[in-house]
């Protein structure tokens, strides 16, 4: 059975929200006494943005002088002289937007960007790309590493496994990979999927991993025999499954089952969390290989995550983020009853990422980036700088990278 979602049901959230300028902090880069604008768009439910600008003029003493076009409309509440952030206030709700602190443009140089992954020292990144290009590089010079050979196709997922020293990718090609990080090399390639492989998560140290994929499967694979263990979920429509990730929840794992592979290695107490193209949503003990969370969301689903166990999200392809709280799953139907559906913009959500504190990013498609709380579903910041596609954000302690359709992967240092 599953749980179909609609707005009759479900707690909706929509508050004023605020977009500027993607290259706003210029106006405070200015090196003699002139004057810059830039704009603000003021977007509520049910009404007309609302356009304004700014004007930022530099005075004499080197400070600045900000004039609004509609001061009845927002206010500049503080900002940063060096143009790092900016905070504006439109009713009651505050926004501070995050300029990035490095953009690098050269690790793809052209190339729509689709994916990244972070060492978990956070000093090593792996991106890849659009045409097939899989680059290992220093998170914070830029500086390239490697350059790993072998996928065709578009690249959709890579990431470093807890040692940083193997990584793994997956592509249109329907290939996973296995590559050693201190020489580049392909220790191995995995095969089973008969169509793209969109997302990858770890379990434990990454012996095992899971992976789905277009042809609406997700799949339990071993790491040390490079083999499938299992087929998790499939899709009888064979939708895709935009995105797998796996998370420790004891409470949905029964404590005495039995593995049931000998290839099986750290799987007690996982849960996968998938979600497809369809709307479907659903939530799997591995151990067992049984169903604990089954919904149907009335949306064309684009990415999920699963944060702290139970949080499990869903982004949809028009700017809805749907929220399950899985300690609250009625075990005779497998739904949950409290769902939250927050939605800022119209645009698709391309990617989440757990930032601690019960916070996550979210990354959209027209190029914004901000920061949730999950307890109160309001935002505390966004990041600036793309006006395209976002495909991917990933944070390590306090710097936060996105990957941009423009080729452009920035970083952003939150003090």
């Amino acid at each position: 059975m599953t749980q179909e979602l609609n707005t009759s049901n479900t707690a909706s959230i929509q508050k004023p929200s605020v977009q500027i300028q993607c290259d706003w902090e210029y106006s405070f880069k200015q090196k003699e006494t002139s004057s810059s604008k830039f704009w603000i768009n003021i977007h509520r439910s049910n009404k007309k943005p609302t356009y304004s600008e700014v004007e930022v003029t530099r005075q004499p003493d080197h400070k600045f002088k900000l004039k609004l076009s509609h001061p009845e409309q927002f206010d500049i509440t503080s900002y940063d002289p060096y143009g790092r952030w900016i905070e504006v206030k439109v009713d009651d709700v505050t926004t501070k937007f995050h300029a990035p602190v490095d953009t690098y443009e050269k690790v793809h140089t052209g190339e729509a960007v689709e994916c990244i992954g972070l060492s978990a020292g956070g000093n090593i990144a792996i991106t890849g790309s659009q045409n097939g290009k899989l680059r290992v590089w220093d998170a914070r010079s830029g500086t390239l590493r490697r350059d790993l050979q072998g996928h065709v196709g578009d690249i959709y997922v890579a990431k470093i496994l807890p040692s940083s020293e193997v990584a793994m990718s997956a592509s249109a090609d329907t290939q996973i990979k296995i590559w050693r990080l201190s020489d580049g090399l392909c220790a191995a390639t995995l095969k089973g999927h008969s169509a793209g492989v969109l997302s990858l998560s770890f379990i434990d140290r990454g012996r095992n991993f899971t992976s789905s994929s277009r042809d609406g499967t997700v799949r339990l694979w071993d790491c040390a025999t490079q083999s499938e263990i299992s087929t998790l979920v499939k899709n009888h429509t064979s939708s895709a499954v935009v995105e797998c990730c796996v998370d420790i929840n004891t409470s949905l794992s029964p404590t005495d089952q039995p593995s049931l592979s000998e290839k099986d290695f750290s799987t007690q107490g996982k849960i996968l969390l998938c979600a497809s193209a369809n709307g479907s949503i659903k939530a799997v003990d591995i151990r067992s290989r049984t169903l604990v969370f089954n919904a149907l969301y009335n949306k064309t689903l684009t990415t999920c995550g699963l944060f702290n166990g139970y949080n499990a999200f869903a982004g949809s392809n028009d700017g809805h983020l749907v929220h399950y709280d899985l300690r609250y799953i009625q075990s005779d139907s497998k739904q949950v009853q409290n769902v939250f559906d927050f939605k800022r913009g119209d645009t698709a959500i391309y990617s989440l990422a757990y930032d601690g504190n019960e916070k996550i990013w979210c990354a959209s498609g027209d190029g914004s980036c901000y920061l949730l709380d999950i307890n109160n579903k309001s935002v505390l910041c966004d990041l600036t700088g793309p006006d395209s596609k976002l495909s991917k954000v990933a944070c390590n302690n306090k710097n936060v990278y996105t990957c941009c359709k423009d080729g452009r992967i920035r970083r952003y240092h939150l003090a």
